[in-house]
């Protein structure tokens, strides 16, 4: 007989409360830089169809097509932590090479990693719920799931998490839609909204997530009607939060991702097409910067 879906997670809840209390949940870790994987996307575009990618000083080059920064890299593990080949079968795990994160790979087996589990968004931790808990369920809410996880201990590990949103994201391929994601690596994936443990900062309600169908970043409402998916991933957590640093020529640095900004951004709004000239015009420091194009409009999807 199959079991719902459900069963194994409420299970291991139950056997979580069995767990001794100096078992250790928490990963050591240091505070790195956390590199931006490639975005993959490859095509480029003018202000309304896909074009040859332009060269040097021809119109519309500086888009994201012209660039190949960090690219995607993952690794295949087993239920042990251990490294597969590209080539294996059965993984359940996959460590991005780029960030050192490892992720929770989905199934289609009604365990409690099966693809079609969806759950509302819950975190009892006031000081990182953004003011506003969700909606707990039992074995359906997100926070049950990370604890069912560790309960098992996943892949040997006990630090499982739900994802901030920068680190969702940085899954997701630009260069691929239905499912946003590198299927070879993350079979499964749905075409759909998987939360992150990240809340809207103005409308606590509401938490960030990614919509893998084109890999875009969202936001949806805790409210016990709003359930969706979730991937779980362990590692990396350790950030600076003083991490902008306010350079002596008009440029910040985010010292988490290496990323240098300008500081300020354009006076007056601009189409794509200007704000990707002005962007190769800056010229404040003597070494390259990607600039805030905020408010420009972009190109077709």
């Amino acid at each position: 007989m199959q079991l719902p879906k459900r069963y194994n997670i409420i299970t291991a809840i139950i056997t979580a409360l069995f767990i001794h209390t100096s078992t250790n949940l928490q990963a050591t870790c240091t505070t790195t830089a956390f590199p931006i994987p490639d975005s993959g996307q490859t095509i480029c575009y003018d202000m309304e169809k896909r074009i040859l990618c332009p060269e040097p000083g021809e119109k519309f080059y500086g888009q994201d097509a012209n660039y190949l920064i960090n690219p995607p890299s993952y690794t295949k593990m087993d239920e042990n932590g251990n490294d597969l080949p590209d080539d294996a079968e059965k993984w359940v795990m996959v460590q991005d090479n780029v960030t050192g994160l490892i992720w929770e790979v989905k199934t289609n087996d009604y365990s409690i990693h099966d693809k079609d589990n969806k759950y509302t968004w819950y975190d009892s931790n006031p000081d990182t719920n953004g003011a506003y808990a969700g909606t707990p369920g039992d074995g359906t809410d997100t926070e049950d799931f990370i604890i069912a996880l560790n309960a098992e201990e996943f892949g040997g590990y006990l630090d499982w998490r739900m994802p901030y949103i920068y680190e969702l994201a940085s899954i997701a391929n630009l260069g691929r839609y239905n499912p946003s994601i590198d299927k070879k690596f993350f079979p499964y994936a749905m075409s759909a909204f998987y939360w992150s443990s990240t809340s809207n900062a103005n409308y606590t309600d509401c938490a960030w997530g990614v919509k893998f169908n084109y890999g875009f970043d969202f936001n949806n409402s805790k409210l016990s009607s709003s359930s969706f998916y979730v991937r779980a991933v362990r590692g990396g957590q350790c950030r600076s939060f003083d991490h902008l640093v306010i350079n002596g020529d008009e440029t910040v640095t985010d010292v988490n991702t290496g990323l240098m900004w300008q500081r300020e951004t354009f006076d007056v709004k601009k189409n794509w097409k200007t704000a990707l000239s002005n962007c190769r015009m800056i010229n404040h420091a003597p070494i390259p910067k990607t600039c805030d194009t905020g408010g420009a409009s972009g190109p077709p999807p």
